[in-house]
C-alpha cells in the first residue's frame, strides 16, 4: 500500500472517530477499503452508512462494489438497483452492470481471453 493510501486511511479512521454520525466519513472509509482490497471492512462501514442516511445514493453503490468483491452478487444486485430507484435518471450506466453481475452470479466469473 502507498504511503498516501494508509495516510487516506488513518485521515478517514480520524474522521469517523471524530463524529460517528457523519455519514460522508464512513462512506469514504467504505471507498478507500474497496480500493484496499478490504471487501469485509468496506462492508461494515457502508452497512454503518446506511443506517445513517437510507436516501443517500452513493452508499448504496459502495456496498455494491464490496458485496462484488466478495462474490455475493445478490447483494450486489440488490445495491445496485436501491441506487437506480433513488435516482432513476442518472443511472442508466447502471443497469448493465447489475445484468452482468445477474449472470456471474448464475453462470461463475467470466474468464477474458489474454
Amino acid at each position: 500500500m502507498t504511503r498516501n493510501l494508509a495516510q487516506a486511511g488513518d485521515d478517514l479512521d480520524r474522521a469517523v472517530s471524530a463524529d460517528p454520525t457523519y455519514v460522508v466519513a464512513f462512506v469514504n472509509r467504505a471507498n478507500y477499503f474497496n480500493v484496499a482490497a478490504k471487501p469485509e471492512r468496506a462492508l461494515a462501514d457502508a452497512n454503518r452508512a446506511v443506517e445513517l442516511d437510507p436516501e443517500l445514493p452513493l452508499v448504496y453503490f459502495v456496498r455494491a462494489s464490496a458485496a462484488a468483491q466478495l462474490k455475493d452478487y445478490d447483494s450486489a444486485i440488490a445495491d445496485y438497483s436501491a441506487v437506480i430507484k433513488l435516482r432513476p435518471k442518472r443511472c442508466a450506466d447502471l443497469r448493465p452492470a447489475r445484468r452482468r453481475l445477474s449472470q456471474e452470479g448464475r453462470r461463475g466469473p467470466r474468464h477474458r481471453r489474454l
